[in-house]
């Protein structure tokens, strides 16, 4: 019976836990995934499960799971999904790799926690709502490769206080500065022309107060 025992509580999760290492160096992410699920009383490692989830895309659950607040997306993915990381309230960074190019609808939004975030050039386009109500945001630098900020993309971010857009930028979205009630200042890569030119949507920036653009030949207020 003790025999038993210890099979039952040491030597087999083991088994099952070096079958899903396997399964994932196969490629076989979800057999993987669900095998780690039947285990997830034993201890396994942080790092493998969390590489497994990355494959998947699962990132979300990760930080949930282990109540991560700094959370780097692995190399070699290509796009953030629709609300990816919406409503991980205790995410405070969040690293983006070079070879992301988009970002989904609400992808960050309602990360109350989030202070900071630098999308890197690879970027070409942001989702509806990317940012919304993300509280504690207080800077944003958007890269030189993004032509649009979307709707409602910092939509109530009440602590941003400076953001930078290039002036490859040509349009911005409905209420995408809404409320950003301590924005002061908006650096622009680009002339006072290039600004007044791009595309403002409706109520892009109401309930937000006075700020000043800065551009390469002046200043707006």
């Amino acid at each position: 019976i003790a025999f038993i025992i210890v099979l039952n509580t040491v030597i087999i999760p083991n088994i099952r836990y070096n079958n899903a290492i396997e399964l994932m160096e196969d490629g076989k992410y979800q057999e993987a995934a669900d095998v780690f699920e039947k285990i997830k009383d034993y201890k396994d490692p942080i790092d493998k499960k969390m590489v497994c989830y990355q494959y998947l895309g699962r990132h979300k659950e990760v930080i949930e799971h282990y109540g991560c607040t700094e959370y780097v997306i692995p190399d070699g993915v290509t796009s953030i999904g629709n609300s990816a990381f919406a409503n991980c309230g205790g995410l405070t960074s969040i690293t983006i790799p070079d070879s992301v190019t988009s970002i989904g609808d609400g992808a960050f939004s309602s990360c109350e926690s989030l202070t900071s975030v630098t999308i890197p050039d690879s970027v070409t386009s942001n989702g509806y709502r990317a940012f919304s109500f993300c509280s504690s945001l207080t800077s944003v630098t958007i890269p030189d490769s993004v032509t649009s900020i979307g709707y409602r993309a910092f939509f109530r971010c009440g602590n941003l206080t400076n953001v930078t857009i290039p002036n490859s930028v040509t349009s911005i979205g409905f209420e995408a500065f809404y409320s950003c009630e301590s924005l002061t200042k908006i650096n622009f890569k680009g002339t006072k022309a290039q600004w007044n030119a791009i595309d403002k949507g409706a109520y892009w920036d109401i309930n937000t107060p006075k700020y000043t653009i800065y551009c390469t030949d002046g200043t707006i207020s």
